[in-house]
């Protein structure tokens, strides 16, 4: 490629970028948008969680993917390529689909990856940048060529956040997308995270659906509390992509990035996030004398009542339980977090100020797993403290402790080897 090229290939690049970057809306949407800001009967809840998306939210995750599927793919083609974990190969459909999301330099590159000639592939060419899905099928189909290189090339672009701005206005195609995130599985306390937030907006949305009900407005107002801890929770699993990846950022890109960092929110998330990466390579451990009384508090609503056979294992295996908890994503890998857990549990070492409740991410959204913590390693489950203690779960509606043998087996393996007195395995049939 001569410079002339490279030159025309960045500033196509980069326009793009831009374009994404600024979210685009269709005309009737933006209208309707700028008529709930300008409502002063409208809330300020309901306000807020939209300009955050509008302005913070879509923007960054559209740039964001835009950098990934049309530059960072690029960069590690053969590798995607090369790789392969088990999923089917996309349909002609859907692969058309995700194309037409990609700049024209990326969609020429994608193609020049199948085994077909140069008209052809031009012809392919023509009918994305056309929109002609029809015609693109029948070729595609046509040539009878293996279309694993290119699914696979698919499969790893990044939705955009237009397309899921634009269902929202449809409650029941929304409804829809929210069900199929919650399918998907969570393997980190991130995805944990944001599943639990798919969760609790579903039934909102639901609500939302019915505006004869009497009770419409407050069910409203209760949407948007729960849109906008799920617009949160998107946006803080795309800064962590970016701030871990940052130095394989242009400065142009930075560039483009750096407004959407400015919201107040998004500056929180931020000073989080790096505050947890100065202390996730800092071992966290409980002093010898942890137990001793002089750290037994006397507030006893704080924390559960925790068995003997907890106390005279030591500070040392509690301590490599809360990390297990941490390591496999239950709870934040922060030194707060596990301190203050170590206290809730026992009622020793109690941390400075005010004690927050702990975000727990149990397998699938639910709280099965603290459930059967709870259960065991107190002198008596005492539930209503863990609603006190704990935040983020899907709680049980009643009967908590006949949920503990739900917890995730090799969760309660694990824990047998931590404590056997006080986590005995049971086979799940015992229950009944």
């Amino acid at each position: 490629m001569n410079c002339k090229d490279e030159i025309k290939r960045k500033k196509s690049y980069y326009d793009g970028l831009e374009k994404a970057a600024a979210m685009a809306v269709n005309d009737d949407f933006r209208k309707d948008l700028d008529e709930i800001f300008n409502d002063d009967s409208v809330s300020d809840t309901i306000k807020q969680a939209l300009r955050f998306w509008t302005d913070t939210v879509g923007p960054f995750g559209n740039a964001l993917a835009f950098i990934v599927n049309n530059r960072f793919i690029l960069e590690e083609k053969d590798s995607i390529i090369g790789s392969d974990d088990g999923s089917p190969a996309l349909l002609p459909e859907e692969i058309f689909n995700t194309l037409c999301r990609l700049a024209p330099f990326t969609i020429r590159e994608f193609l020049a990856v199948l085994p077909i000639d140069t008209l052809i592939n031009e012809q392919l060419l023509e009918t994305c940048q056309s929109n002609n899905k029809d015609v693109f099928v029948k070729l595609i189909t046509d040539i009878h060529c293996d279309l694993t290189p290119l699914s696979r090339l698919c499969q790893s672009c990044w939705d955009d956040n237009q397309s899921g701005i634009e269902i929202s206005q449809d409650e029941t195609d929304f409804l829809y997308l929210l069900d199929g995130l919650s399918d998907k599985p969570a393997v980190n306390a991130s995805e944990r995270r944001f599943q639990q937030a798919v969760k609790q907006l579903y039934p909102s949305a639901e609500l939302i659906d019915d505006i004869d009900d009497p009770n419409f407005d407050a069910n409203l107002e209760q949407y948007f509390i729960d849109y906008q801890y799920f617009c949160v929770n998107i946006f803080e699993n795309n800064l962590r992509y970016y701030l871990e990846w940052y130095d394989d950022f242009q400065p142009m890109e930075h560039k483009t990035l750096a407004p959407f960092l400015e919201h107040p929110w998004a500056i929180e998330l931020k000073k989080k996030i790096e505050a947890e990466a100065q202390t996730e390579n800092v071992p966290f451990h409980l002093p010898a004398d942890f137990f001793a009384l002089k750290n037994r508090s006397k507030v006893r609503n704080e924390h559960l009542n925790p068995k003997l056979e907890l106390i005279n294992k030591g500070a040392a295996n509690l301590t490599e339980f809360i990390n297990y908890l941490a390591e496999h994503g239950y709870i934040e890998a922060s030194l707060e977090t596990k301190s203050l857990l170590a206290y809730r549990l026992t009622g020793f070492g109690r941390p400075e100020g005010d004690l927050l409740p702990i975000f727990w991410c149990g397998q699938n959204g639910k709280s099965y797993e603290l459930i059967y913590i709870v259960k065991h390693i107190s002198e008596r489950g005492d539930y209503r403290k863990m609603r006190q203690f704990f935040t983020g779960p899907e709680w049980v509606e009643g009967h908590d402790s006949s949920y503990a043998l739900a917890a995730n087996s090799e969760f309660r393996r694990a824990l047998e080897e931590f404590y056997p007195e006080i986590f005995p395995f049971e086979k799940q049939t015992s229950q009944r």
